[in-house]
């Protein structure tokens, strides 16, 4: 069994009017609705089942254009709903089905897309409306990450910090042409377009290339996700620092709020941690378990005709 302590934050920062970003922290579960029954489960009662995964998702409304707060909103509501309704949960057991389950985050990133533009058509006033979107969908051990935009999705394993998303920007573009031409590598587009996304669910795009992929997880994995108000403010290296604290996921979040605020807060500041213990204490206790049968099974053999009771907590 494994745990995971999560917490998810927003902030307006020091700068804007209302905030544009969302975010989501959800574990799936299936769930039995029981109406009347012969059984003792009572009438009116819900059973729960095993957990599906865990969906920490961001949103963050395009600045400037119109309806952005509007836009982050009906991202995160649409892909809630394809998980809900329409997304194969009984493929995520089994890997031979990972491409399947892939195809369905892809159609639930494109129908996220399709609403935008649908709101488009009813209200043109908001023409040029649209959302980042970056999220995990965890199921232990495999994670898989689904990015449109310049949020982003961070792993810290150890004392490393891994950028895992890439930004869907005109500045991240010519950082990549430039880095391929040795003459040119030394050349640093206009910070301008580092803020030019080329790629966002709604916006100008007509046709939508959403990332996504798969990484295994490891216990004493810490994750980040979160919009560009933390990015734009505070440094890889302090981030690294932050998610290295033993310290809660609620705490970090607070922290790395608080240090993006600190340094100018110019956006707004969503930010998801999620932390999954070393479970030392559980193999301890299951090392225990295993040397206390031992034992009694010890027992057993040296005295055939004694009928041997339980030790004490078993």
């Amino acid at each position: 069994m494994w745990q995971i302590d999560v917490c998810g934050m927003t902030d307006i920062g020091r700068k804007r009017t209302r905030n544009e970003d969302q975010f989501l922290v959800a574990t799936l579960t299936k769930t039995l609705d029981v109406s009347y029954s012969s059984l003792e489960v009572g009438d009116d009662a819900r059973i729960f089942g095993n957990s599906q995964g865990r969906l920490l998702l961001v949103a963050d409304g395009m600045g400037g254009h119109a309806a952005g707060d509007r836009a982050s909103e009906m991202v995160v509501n649409a892909f809630v709903d394809y998980v809900l309704n329409m997304l194969r949960w009984y493929f995520r057991a089994d890997p031979t089905y990972e491409a399947d389950f892939t195809a369905d985050l892809r159609d639930a990133v494109i129908r996220c897309q399709k609403r935008i533009r649908e709101e488009v058509l009813e209200q043109p006033e908001n023409k040029g409306m649209g959302a980042t979107l970056t999220l995990a969908y965890v199921i232990w051990p495999r994670m898989f990450v689904v990015h449109v935009g310049d949020s982003r999705c961070y792993l810290m394993r150890g004392d490393e910090l891994k950028q895992l998303t890439r930004d869907h920007t005109v500045g991240q573009l010519i950082n990549e042409i430039a880095t391929t031409i040795v003459e040119q590598a030394a050349e640093v587009p206009d910070r301008k377009w580092h803020h030019v996304l080329w790629n966002a669910v709604g916006g100008g795009s007509e046709e939508l290339q959403p990332d996504i992929f798969r990484v295994d997880l490891e216990f004493g994995d810490r994750l980040l996700i979160c919009t560009d108000g933390l990015t734009n403010q505070v440094t890889d290296a302090k981030i690294a620092l932050r998610l290295q604290q033993e310290q809660s996921a609620t705490e970090t979040c607070c922290h790395l709020i608080e240090d993006a605020n600190e340094n100018g807060g110019s956006d707004n500041i969503t930010v998801i941690v999620a932390r999954i213990p070393t479970p030392e204490a559980t193999r301890q206790e299951l090392a225990d378990a295993a040397a206390k049968v031992t034992t009694q099974s010890q027992m057993a053999d040296t005295a055939e005709y004694e009928v041997l009771q339980p030790a004490h907590g078993m």
